[in-house]
């Protein structure tokens, strides 16, 4: 199954090449980046060294008179090489690879596409499936459905139950591919709306999302998502607040359905400084276990917090104070420190450290420089301090820090 859907995208492509025009666009994409650690369990440094190279092609065709009838077809292909630990790792990617097609007000998406729910941490990233939306008086609306379990499992890291994360920690190995290479599976679906500008004074998105757990793991885990988000400016301040519900169940459980939340409450101070500046504080909170009834909140993709411990958004809450500055045209710079507790003490989440204590994981402090010297080039340099000793999780546990080099080339 999984090799006839890449011969369906090789096939799509050969089909709309004869349409191509002159309008046409080349790419390679080289980046490369540089990671310095003491994450290593016994207590060695590791640098690891992780390039990806990434070749697109992209056209448009048709296109009516007026201007009401259009398409493109899009396809990103990667190839990412990673050096830890004295070995090389070289895994293949089908990225972004989308026909687009659109009717009047009526759009479709087909392929390999993009999906951010309203929060940007339930349902994120590149997904296999097809989308479509209108666009109205009343907002943009949207309907759009997905599998997941032909994607590389590093791409969109999708660890819902306890199988899922055993699945995704073995080695990839070319000689069990089917077994070591995809994510899990999952069917999602989604329904959302949006308007950009509600009685003219902010901006509201909903959506309501559901997967499907069709994986051949004895323990299974469906859940449903009422995700709603505002976006409101208030001058030089920004505020963002939104939440979500949701209902989860699991058939092998004792009690087979739950009910989780998440929200999040963000305001930004867009500085009257003479170089653009910002000063940001973010509160995310996902909900833990607190009685059979009532889980802890699990997203569909696992999207890390933080630059260092990088728990994902599952029995946490994180406060971020970031300050962010473009100092230049072409060099910018920001700074940040978060603090994390734990919802409850049972719920599993990606940290690093066993924590056996209480729940205050302790404070992660952060800085970045961007420099642009040319606009084909980007070099990002990062590095950091997270310290569990300011907290009663882990008091002994030792501090752990990255430093982190980036570059980004596009060769043509």
């Amino acid at each position: 199954m999984k090799k006839t859907f890449f011969g369906f995208i090789i096939s799509l492509f050969v089909f709309f090449m004869p349409f191509a025009a002159a309008a046409q666009d080349f790419g390679l994409l080289l980046s490369q980046d540089l990671l310095y650690d003491n994450f290593s369990d016994d207590d060695n440094n590791v640098l690891t060294y992780t390039a990806y190279l990434i070749p697109r092609y992209s056209f448009f065709f048709g296109g009516s008179p007026d201007g009401e009838y259009s398409g493109s077809f899009t396809v990103n292909a990667g190839l990412g090489i990673q050096y830890k630990k004295e070995k090389f790792t070289f895994i293949p990617e089908l990225l972004h690879t989308e026909l687009y097609m659109r009717f009047g007000a009526l759009g479709l998406s087909a392929g390999r596409i993009p999906y951010s729910d309203p929060l940007s941490y339930i349902f994120e990233g590149l997904f296999d499936g097809a989308r479509i939306t209108h666009t109205s008086n009343l907002g943009s609306f949207g309907f759009g459905i997905w599998y997941t379990g032909f994607l590389y499992k590093g791409c969109n890291s999708i660890d819902m139950t306890e199988e899922d994360r055993v699945r995704n920690a073995q080695k990839f190995y070319y000689d069990y591919i089917s077994e070591t290479y995809f994510a899990p599976s999952r069917l999602v679906a989604s329904f959302d709306w949006e308007h950009p500008s509600v009685a003219e004074l902010f901006k509201l998105s909903a959506a309501i999302i559901g997967q499907i757990d069709l994986s051949d793991h004895e323990e299974k885990f469906h859940s449903q998502y009422l995700t709603v988000k505002a976006d409101i400016p208030l001058g030089r301040f920004f505020l963002e607040a939104g939440g979500s519900l949701q209902i989860s169940q699991e058939p092998s459980k004792k009690t087979p359905l739950n009910l989780a939340f998440a929200g999040e409450l963000g305001l930004i101070w867009f500085l009257p400084t003479d170089f653009n500046s910002r000063l940001s504080f973010a509160g995310f909170l996902a909900g833990g276990r607190t009685s059979d009834f009532m889980g802890a909140f699990v997203p569909i993709t696992s999207k890390g917090y933080g630059q260092i411990i990088e728990p994902k958004m599952s029995a946490i809450t994180a406060l971020k104070l970031n300050y962010s500055a473009r100092l230049a045209e072409k060099f910018g710079a920001s700074v940040s420190a978060s603090y994390f507790v734990r919802n409850d003490r049972v719920s599993s989440n990606n940290y690093t450290i066993f924590y056996k204590g209480g729940y205050f994981l302790g404070p992660e402090f952060y800085a970045r420089v961007i420099w642009n010297p040319f606009s084909d080039l980007q070099l990002n340099l990062g590095g950091g301090i997270y310290l569990p000793s300011l907290g009663d999780a882990a008091p002994d546990a030792n501090a752990m820090w990255n430093i982190n080099l980036s570059v980004v080339f596009s060769i043509y």
